[in-house]
């Protein structure tokens, strides 16, 4: 039989790991963003940096999904 103990502190965790990976991905959306607009930075350099494609990294910059 499960316990209810288990089950209830796993959906809990669950919740606290959605929450904090919200968080990180609002933190990292600002940080594309501030580095699109620092002249410095290279598109290809985020795209290494990030792992994320060129049409995700634009969306990302214009705001879009």
């Amino acid at each position: 039989m499960v316990e209810l103990e288990k089950v209830r502190a796993a959906a809990e965790a669950k919740t606290k790991a959605t929450a904090e990976a919200t968080r990180l991905e609002l933190e990292l959306r600002e940080l594309i963003q501030e580095a699109f607009a620092d002249d410095n930075v290279r598109l290809k350099d985020l795209i290494e940096a990030t792992g994320l494609s060129k049409a995700r990294l634009y969306q990302i910059r214009d705001g879009r999904r």
